[in-house]
């Protein structure tokens, strides 16, 4: 074997930490159904992490991934399990955004924006405007001067006073 193919394979052997690597492939154990109930309590313990759960129970990642897609039943279950940890998130989260002694109101907040979306949408929303319109020369820039309306005209000058002498 030529140096090159010898430090090619030397690579591809260490993409994979050396402790890890037994861990992370597939054993060939059969599929025990015996162990679905370890499984999903160690998956719900783990808070659905697939790779805590095969360390606790000392199976390699591989083998719990390919029974995983062999077993429906096991497939359902981790599912099931998932969908319970994530309702109780929502509800560890609903209880904090309507605590009353919560001094931070950002989860009250984004609450509302996910779940009320009318509450914050700025298009349902009226938002006053503000229109300025200058009708001095001075500001009216190329063909946008003959678009806007003409100025006024100008205010007559005040008539002279008399002062009683006759002039004026």
């Amino acid at each position: 074997m030529t140096k090159a193919k010898e430090s090619g394979t030397r690579q591809e052997a260490r993409k994979v930490p050396r402790g890890l690597a037994k861990f992370l492939q597939d054993d060939g154990r059969p599929w025990d159904p015996e162990l679905l109930d370890s499984i999903l309590g160690h998956f719900f313990a783990a808070r659905t992490s697939l790779p805590r759960t095969a360390r606790m129970l000392d199976i390699p990642l591989g083998t719990l991934r390919r029974w995983i897609d062999e077993e429906p039943e096991l497939a359902r279950g981790l599912q099931a399990v998932v969908e319970l940890v994530h309702d109780r998130a929502h509800q560890l989260y609903l209880d904090r955004v309507f605590d009353a002694t919560q001094k931070n109101p950002a989860w009250a907040i984004f609450w509302l924006k996910k779940n009320i979306p009318t509450y914050f949408d700025s298009r349902e929303r009226d938002r006053p405007t503000i229109q300025i319109v200058v009708r001095d020369a001075t500001f009216q820039v190329g063909s946008r001067a003959k678009e806007l309306p003409p100025t006024p005209p100008a205010l007559p000058a005040p008539a002279e006073r008399s002062d009683g002498d006759g002039a004026g």
